[in-house]
């Protein structure tokens, strides 16, 4: 099986897998895969740290249902913000609720960036339901969206060094997604420390 065949398994898989969790719990923090609101929003507190502000551009990879972005809104940092997300039913549903930004239904890897890039690259939860080579996958990710940053990327994941791991999701070993992301760049932050099985990783142009 091709690279390309195994990320198009995965996205039909995740794909299938949020639909259902949309029909079942509709516009709430559950349809992501959540365990609460609370992690989710204490996962977009450290997004922001990457230096976001008022008047950046943002893409948000698997965007879900826009909450980064209504979460930047109640902030009151209005960012050029462009949204994408290979659920279309998440997609549809955030056009709807947010007409004054940008969402597309797309695979990251397929996606074409506009020339410019945008400041800050994000990606929040979308690296966890991976089983097949997840380090390749998220090399692949983490590798394009530093390539059409800016400023800089951060991007979050399920960690090796929790004390709960669940064997059917990907819990990634924190020093070997570090060796690959210093091969992109020494400028780079590691944050281990705002939940105890999940880290965060920035990287800087």
């Amino acid at each position: 099986m091709t690279k390309k065949q195994k990320h198009g398994d995965y996205h039909n898989k995740v794909s299938n897998h949020f639909e259902n969790l949309f029909a079942k719990h509709g516009d709430a923090y559950r349809a992501l895969g959540w365990g609460s609101n609370k992690s989710q929003i204490t996962r977009f507190q450290v997004l922001l740290e990457i230096g976001i502000t008022s008047g950046s551009s943002v893409l948000d990879i698997g965007c879900g249902l826009g909450n980064l972005y209504e979460w930047l809104q109640d902030k009151n940092i209005s960012v050029d913000y462009h949204g994408i997300d290979i659920t279309r039913s998440l997609i549809e549903k955030s056009k709807a609720k947010f007409p004054n930004a940008q969402f597309d239904c797309v695979s990251f890897l397929d996606f074409e960036a506009s020339i410019s890039g945008y400041d800050y690259v994000v990606a929040s939860g979308i690296f966890y339901l991976q089983s097949q080579d997840p380090y390749t996958f998220m090399h692949d990710h983490v590798a394009k969206m530093f390539s059409i940053a800016n400023k800089g990327v951060v991007f979050n994941t399920l960690s090796r060094w929790s004390d709960d791991i669940d064997d059917k999701e990907f819990f990634a070993e924190p020093l070997i997604v570090l060796d690959f992301c210093k091969n992109l760049t020494k400028s780079l932050i590691f944050r281990h420390d705002y939940h105890s099985g999940d880290f965060s990783i920035f990287l800087y142009k």
